[in-house]
């Protein structure tokens, strides 16, 4: 059952707790002072309530008698007030059960709910276990974007949290148990606050010429739905933040590389169509200019030596992409359903590039130099669909599924190149290049699915025939054309770098799987055998084609243990065919790089790889405390590796081998623990950490040798809430990396990195908010030049009015003018420093309008306010 107490006064939620199996509970910390509301509540039965004017002592309770709910009318409306329920397999939060006050979006909201964790940059957790689809009344909102529901919608229009196992519609429909691994969070509205307009605008002018803008328009009337959104900025922020110093600070790549002005434009349509007839559309427009100066220095690692490399390099990007999303839901009757999901995207994109780069040999010698002037534009089309038709046959769970996709996709590209390598050998002859590259990738991909569901055991035990095909089909051209002195045009056919390929992947799978499914317990037992035929064609040059046919086994088994919505035991393994790609068959040299030669192996094996995983998480709500296990062990069998020969000169030649040996570990552990001090303070801790251990095999100059490396990185999270004065939320985390090789005379590598980020919020009066966010990143290790640690604060100051609707905030970036992202990267054969451009100092003074009509007074006139 839960228990809850609320003040009597105002009927706010003090607290609460379940009681265990044997139907006891115990409430702690409970304020003497106030006047209190016991109530005890449990699905069918009739809630019960006592009153305690004022607590002196201990109460105990004598054996309390639930009874029946019994309903003899013939239509009752229940609104429950019970703050955490489990129904129908889900977890269910009421809003206004748990204080709410100081909260703006439902990212907010989901902050103060207990087993919740939100990251900086808007990722979920509950109970440990990541959420990777959002929906607003059981509809998509946004696509796949998350953070532009948590992040746009006020939570003062939410009624219900649910959680849940994350399902296909198809699995929706068929009652299967769908992914235990990811969650889903729906939304549930007030149905009194369904109807109306709500939105809000920002906008924002700062020193050094930085701005913002963002609106977002919604209208809502029950089923239908329309919303519309833009922005645009020059501060790096790829959201829509409305101007909240989390959402500008604390997420969306603020720290990210170079400087990003983007502009975005966006909408969403749901409608219920007609009975059993539902859509959902999705469009986007983003506008993006990148600009990024870097330096790298890399040392390289080779069986017996070590070289150097040292780059310097200039890049601006502009992008402009459109995307729009379909999905059409048709329930024919209560057997069939139909799902339609068209989707389309294109793209513009234009680079420039500028690099210079250097090679020095182990004793610090320059061995060669060169640079490079790229331009690109290149056109992306993309057209896919999606057809998926499930029929339920019969009451005992059997079913047949039919699916159909497809993907169309077509690259163009033009490429103008200006590059010059030198060699301090003399006998080296310098490579000089002044090109015009024309390029065409264009891939049509043909999906086709079948499942069979036979039942064994009514509802239980069920025998699942399945079948795939696939063709895959694509080509990659390249026309590159030397500059014409003469004639002072590019119209040199250069068939050194001139290439045709064609690559054709054809599999049938079929395959058996067994399930056993309860509601708590469900397994799965799967199989498939693979015939699949790669075909490389090389058009220009015949004898380089190639066929294989291939067949392989796999294999998959999934335990899935839930006894009582408060634990959960996830147990699998996998068992994968991966063949190679095109680019690693094709026996053509690539030589565009004159220092770095790419050239693939035609005998190349298809990769196995083997996974395990086991996900364990249990949270006790009483207790409001929790744990979460991961654990991830991957082991390849003929992995595809690169295999390097480097010359005296330091020039690289590359092709591709299998090997075995290769593995890696990874565990993630975490703690959290939400104490309730009093009637105004409360805490949250998360105590966490990961440990992984790769073992890669390599090649250089033809000598294998492996590489071991173990990632050490407690972490620590922690939150305090004084209600209506303070709130914080601080993070800790120290990386711990050691690499060493089994060569000889080959040295162990070690390096550290610590972060640190503390973000607060001071409310001075009910309109007034100071917020601050602190982050402090070291990395000991990096090279001389390189800044090795760094005080990053951010600071917000903002004042409300007009009940709300307005708000004034002056923002301050970087404060302390000390922002980098100088970081340390450790692979299998090399060590890389490398920093960046990054946005520094401004200050800003931003302005935000909200507006809402849901639930007003419809004859009174509205106070709408668009943009």
């Amino acid at each position: 059952a839960t228990i809850f107490l609320e003040n009597l006064k105002n009927g706010e939620l003090i607290t609460y707790a379940f009681s265990d199996k044997d139907g006891k509970f115990k409430i702690e910390s409970v304020p003497l002072k106030d006047s209190i509301k016991l109530n005890i509540s449990h699905l069918g039965f009739t809630t019960r309530s006592w009153k305690f004017l004022k607590l002196t002592d201990t109460v105990t309770m004598k054996t309390i008698q639930m009874s029946p709910e019994v309903n003899q009318l013939e239509e009752v409306v229940v609104k429950s007030s019970v703050p955490i329920l489990f129904k129908n397999g889900q977890l269910e939060f009421n809003v206004d059960s748990f204080d709410n006050k100081n909260m703006n979006s439902v990212e907010d909201l989901l902050k103060k709910l207990p087993g919740f964790n939100v990251d900086l940059n808007g990722q979920i957790l509950v109970n440990g276990i990541n959420v990777n689809k959002i929906l607003v009344n059981g509809k998509p909102f946004f696509g796949e974007d998350i953070t532009i529901t948590t992040r746009s919608l006020t939570k003062d229009m939410i009624q219900k949290v649910q959680v849940m196992n994350t399902k296909t519609k198809s699995e929706l429909f068929t009652g299967e148990s769908g992914d235990t691994n990811n969650k889903t969070i729906n939304l549930v509205l007030d149905e009194e606050k369904n109807k109306g307009v709500f939105g809000q605008v920002s906008g924002g002018m700062g020193t050094d010429e930085r701005y913002e803008f963002s609106g977002m328009t919604n209208l809502f009337n029950d089923d239908q739905r329309l919303s519309i959104l833009a922005g645009g900025n020059n501060i790096n922020s790829t959201g829509f933040g409305f101007g909240d110093i989390q959402s500008m600070f604390g997420g969306d790549e603020t720290y990210g590389d170079g400087i990003v002005t983007s502009k975005n434009i966006g909408s969403n349509y749901t409608d219920e169509l007609t009975t059993g007839v539902e859509i959902t559309t999705d469009y986007f427009y983003s506008e993006n200019t990148s600009e990024i100066k870097s330096n790298q220095e890399r040392e390289n690692i080779l069986a017996d030596t070590r070289f150097f490399n040292n780059s310097s390099s200039e890049i601006r990007n502009d992008t402009k992409i459109h995307n729009m999303d379909i999905e059409l839901d048709i329930e024919i009757d209560s057997t069939l359903l139909i799902n339609l999901e068209p989707s389309f995207s294109y793209g513009k994109n234009s680079e420039r590039e500028n690099t210079m780069e250097e090679t020095l040999n182990e004793q610090k010698n320059l061995t060669n130099q060169s640079e490079s002037n790229i331009s690109r534009k290149s056109t992306v089309f993309n057209f896919a669909n999606g057809i998926y038709s499930t029929k339920k046959i019969g009451r005992n769970g059997a079913f047949l599924k039919l699916n159909i996709e497809t993907e169309n996709s077509i690259t163009n590209g033009e490429d103008f190149l200006s590059s010059k390598a030198l060699f301090e050998d003399s006998s080296e002859m310098e490579v000089s290049r002044n090109q015009f590259i024309e390029n065409e990738q264009s891939s049509n991909i043909l999906r086709t699915s079948s499942i069979f569901r036979l039942p064994i055991l009514q509802n239980e035990w069920f025998l699942d025939l399945k079948f795939e095909y696939l063709l895959e089909e694509r080509r990659n051209t390249n026309q590159t054309f030397d500059f014409n002195l003469q004639s002072q045009s590019y119209d040199i056919v250069n068939p050194e770098l001139s290439s045709d390929f064609k690559y054709r992947n054809r599999l049938l799978a079929p395959g058996v799987e067994m399930v056993y499914q309860k509601d708590k317990f469900s397994t799965t037992v799967q199989g498939r055998y693979l015939y699949r035929t790669l075909e490389n064609n090389d058009e220009l040059r015949p004898g380089f084609n190639l066929k294989q046919n291939l067949e392989a086994l796999e294999l998959g088994a999934n335990l899935s243990y839930n006894p009582n919505n408060k634990k959960t035991l996830n147990l699998g393994y996998l068992f994968v065919n991966s063949p190679p790609s095109i680019n690693q068959l094709q026996t053509f040299e690539d030589i565009s790089d004159p220092l770095n030669t790419v050239v693939g192996n035609p005998n190349l094996s298809p990769s196995n790889n083997h996974s395990f995983f086991l996900n364990y998480s249990a949270f006790n709500l009483g207790k409001k405390s929790g744990v979460n296990i991961n654990l991830n062990a991957t082991i390849v069998d003929n992995q595809i590796v690169s295999k390097s020969t480097i010359d005296e000169n330091l020039v690289r030649k590359t092709t591709y081998d299998n090997v075995d040996g290769n593995y890696n570990f990874n565990l993630n552990l975490s703690y959290n623990k939400q104490v309730k001090l009093d009637s105004i303070r409360n805490f949250k801790l998360n105590l966490g950490g990961n440990l992984s251990k790769n073992n890669t095999i390599n090649f250089n100059n033809d000598i294998e040798y492996a590489s071991k490396t173990i990632l050490i990185r407690p972490n620590l999270n922690f939150s305090f809430n004084w209600k209506d004065f303070l709130e914080l939320n601080s993070q800790y985390a120290v990386s711990i990396t050691a690499s060493r090789f089994d060569l000889e005379n080959s040295t162990e590598q070690n390096f550290t990195q610590q972060n640190f980020n503390l973000q607060s919020t001071v409310f001075l009066s009910d309109n007034l908010h100071w917020s601050n966010d602190v982050n402090y990143i070291k990395n000991p290790n990096v090279s001389e030049g390189f800044q090795s640690e760094s005080w990053f604060w951010n600071s917000s100051l903002s004042f409300s009015f007009l009940k709300d609707k307005a708000t004034v905030t002056l923002k301050a970036f970087d404060i302390l003018r000390q922002n980098t992202n100088a970081a340390r990267i450790a692979r299998a054969d090399y060590i890389q420093d490398i920093q960046s451009t990054v946005l520094q100092q401004y200050f800003m003074l931003g302005f935000r309008w909200k507006f809402n009509s849901l639930n007003e007074d419809k004859s009174k006139k509205n106070d709408f306010f668009f943009f």
